[in-house]
């Protein structure tokens, strides 16, 4: 396993600490998007990150950054790390698409800078309202959910010998090995 998961299962499983928000930047190409879209949601969150992107996404139109408002899918993306932060530890996934090349509005450096600044302040402010306080209890659920299932299911498997290959690829895919 990648030293990412190994890190991030000591520190929510052996350590019982809480990764609450992953923030997951990632450029697009030239002609793909805007300079900022949230394009995928995930379900189980979606009644948190929905009203979350949209403000972030307002703060970044008042910013004269252009942006799409609509999201390309809901679902699981398991190739990004946020995925698997969600879907095994309950972290809240942001995952968002940035194009400093768009070519209605190409960025400059100080304009990465502004964009940057725009996402840090429109985050701060959704940590200090109510709704991130319905996120938080629902990340702690999911949280001590995972939890109790990752343990009930090292206790099972640890019964089981090692050269089972069902074994070991259904740890592999629920991020337990």
């Amino acid at each position: 396993m990648s030293r990412p998961l190994n890190f991030i299962n000591d520190w929510c499983g052996n350590k019982g600490r809480h990764l609450d928000v992953l923030l997951n930047m990632h450029n697009i190409e030239c002609n793909e998007g805007p300079n900022s879209l949230f394009p995928l949601h995930n379900p189980r969150q979606i009644s948190f990150t929905s009203p979350l992107s949209k403000q972030i996404l307002n703060k970044f139109e008042k910013d004269n950054f252009i942006v799409h408002y609509e999201y390309w899918m809901i679902g699981w993306d398991y190739s990004r790390f946020g995925t698997w932060c969600a879907s095994i530890w309950g972290t809240l996934h942001l995952p968002f698409e940035f194009n400093s090349q768009y070519p209605k509005n190409r960025l400059s450096l100080c304009g990465l800078n502004k964009l940057g600044m725009s996402l840090a302040n429109g985050l701060a402010e959704y940590f200090n309202t109510e709704d991130y306080e319905r996120a938080l209890i629902n990340i702690d659920y999911s949280h001590d959910t995972q939890t109790k299932r990752r343990d009930t299911s090292l206790i099972y498997h640890e019964q089981i010998k090692d050269e089972d290959l069902t074994y070991r690829y259904s740890l592999i895919f629920s991020g337990l090995q």
